[in-house]
């Protein structure tokens, strides 16, 4: 699953589902710390950062390796947190390019998560990079207008296209992303990174006490997401939000 903001998710989503499972002592079951565990989570999102992917999808191996195998040794069996696992471990294999390695990790992922959209990412990318594009094209389009996941807005379509992004970010770049960005119907793809860059530079303004610049900025993250998203998307009523935050401190001078 993702500006890397789709990464970014992924990445704060692992965390708290590897919260969970140290809480129930499944890496104790692995004779494994729960520190080393968090320790090696940490290690591989600050390879992946770094662009060592390589390593970082060589920590993830043993991540989920150990979650699995303690999964097991709790519910008798690979379920949800293998899953989730694997998912990850996809996502990191792309980057590494092992695309058959990422499409073998979610395969087994969409097995035991069947519903789970996020994973149906990876496994389209990983179809996508291993020249199986008709394959990868109807995977792409099977999805299209569907939520990412119950109480987020995020479509499957935005979803797709932050991938895209990070994708090409790490020098990832396929001939076919145009095209099926254009399938997808996504509007205006072009102003997502504008929109994540701006976003930055409003909070950034805003923590340092500049107001009225930070209210431009917001003015600007307004009519970018509006033209991006439409008025009903949280990411539309997030940039109004920060210009009535930043309109609030400037006070009636403005």
């Amino acid at each position: 699953m993702l500006a890397l903001r789709f990464a970014a998710a992924r990445t704060a989503w692992l965390a708290a589902v590897l919260a969970v499972w140290l809480f129930l002592g499944l890496a104790a079951a692995w004779a494994q710390t729960a520190d080393d565990l968090a320790k090696l989570q940490q290690q591989a999102g600050q390879l992946f950062a770094a662009g060592k992917y390589a390593e970082a999808l060589a920590a993830r191996r043993t991540v989920a390796a150990c979650v699995e195998k303690a999964e097991r040794s709790r519910a008798g069996r690979a379920g949800e947190a293998t899953a989730d696992a694997l998912n990850f471990l996809s996502w990191y294999a792309l980057f590494a390019r092992a695309p058959a390695e990422a499409l073998g990790a979610s395969e087994r992922a969409h097995k035991l998560a069947p519903d789970s959209l996020v994973i149906d990412t990876n496994r389209a990318h990983a179809l996508l990079l291993l020249g199986r594009t008709h394959l990868a094209r109807a995977l792409y389009l099977a999805h299209k207008g569907k939520r990412m996941s119950p109480g987020f807005d995020q479509t499957w379509e935005d979803g797709i296209v932050d991938d895209f992004d990070a994708l090409r970010a790490a020098g990832i770049v396929h001939k076919a992303f145009p095209g099926i960005t254009a399938e997808l119907g996504v509007k205006s793809p072009e102003l997502t990174a504008q929109i994540g860059a701006t976003r930055n530079n409003v909070r950034e303004l805003y923590g340092a006490g500049k107001y009225q610049e930070a209210a431009a900025a917001a003015e600007s993250l307004v009519d970018l997401t509006r033209r991006r998203y439409g008025e009903e998307r949280t990411e539309f009523g997030g940039a109004l939000s920060w210009l009535a935050l930043s309109t609030r401190k400037i006070g009636p001078s403005l």
